[in-house]
């Protein structure tokens, strides 16, 4: 039985070789795409956005993008705009409702000017706890953030100390 197995096998692929080699192939023009992906950098500007997560039941969205806002200041080099004309990346924040306290974060990184996905975190899950002022939603956004962007993009990582000096936000 094995035998037969090992010569049929062995006949289907000769067969397909010589049909691979005796096919005519014609090249007449390569086509070379260059595409440039977007990267990000200090000197990138960002917008953060808010965006409901379909079928879920999605947290306040002007207190999600709040404290967003918040915890990039806090832990990355990130430039913050405030007008969506201005920014190099658009940064879309989807936090909705697990279950009573927990919530559910994920960041989206866009290209403002192609909106081209440049990069996406995975669900991360956060409740409330006395460090991060009882809000499920200030843990998850900040889970998505330090334990997953900034590991993707190292560069624009920092960790403030409360005597800092503010930085430089256009708002």
């Amino acid at each position: 039985m094995k035998k037969i197995l090992l010569l049929s096998t062995a006949l289907l692929l000769t067969g397909t070789l010589s049909y691979a080699m005796y096919s005519p192939i014609s090249i007449d023009k390569v086509d070379v795409i260059t595409s440039t992906t977007p990267t990000l950098t200090k000197d990138s500007k960002f917008y953060i956005e808010f965006i409901d997560t379909e079928n879920k039941i999605n947290v306040d969205g002007h207190d999600a993008r709040n404290m967003a806002l918040s915890e990039f200041r806090r832990f990355s080099y990130c430039k913050l705009v405030s007008m969506k004309d201005d920014a190099d990346f658009v940064l879309e924040i989807r936090v909705y409702k697990y279950s009573k306290s927990k919530r559910d974060a994920k960041i989206i990184v866009k290209d403002a000017k192609t909106n081209t996905l440049v990069y996406e975190t995975k669900w991360t899950r956060g409740k409330p706890t006395f460090f991060n002022g009882n809000s499920g939603t200030r843990q998850s956004i900040g889970y998505a953030l330090k334990n997953d962007f900034l590991l993707k993009y190292p560069e624009l990582a920092f960790v403030k100390t409360p005597n800092a000096p503010q930085d430089s936000l256009d708002y």
